[in-house]
């Protein structure tokens, strides 16, 4: 499994796809390009990057909070907790779900199906 080193949320896009970027030391961005959960206090919210109305609030929510721990399950499904939240990503049938992408080069792609494509950088 490739490491995904987020230290905070620095910035969030929001648009086709929805990215947390990490912005100096160690930095990287996560791109969410499927629907995904987003789990605070108990209380699972579905975002869909394509519509995000009534999602907003719970994703800048997770700005400048502390990404405490980033794992890809077999199957593809890519789970970050930040700060108090859980963000949780399934793998897409059709579609890319995710994206990691480090300043040092190393990307994992979560491939239509769950497969993961990995590129270890410099």
């Amino acid at each position: 499994m490739t490491s995904i080193e987020l230290a905070t949320v620095d910035q969030i896009i929001l648009g086709h796809a929805v990215s947390f970027v990490r912005v100096g030391d160690g930095g990287g961005v996560v791109t969410i390009e499927g629907d995904f959960t987003v789990e605070v206090d108990g209380e699972t919210h579905p975002v869909s990057p394509e519509s995000i109305v009534g999602s907003g609030a719970i994703l800048l929510g997770l700005l400048h909070q502390v990404v405490h721990a980033a794992t890809v399950g077999d199957d593809g499904t890519l789970t970050l907790t930040i700060g108090s939240a859980t963000v949780t990503v399934p793998p897409s049938a059709d579609f890319e779900a995710w994206t990691y992408a480090a300043e040092d080069g190393r990307r994992v792609v979560c491939m239509p199906g769950g497969e993961l494509a990995v590129w270890a950088g410099d």
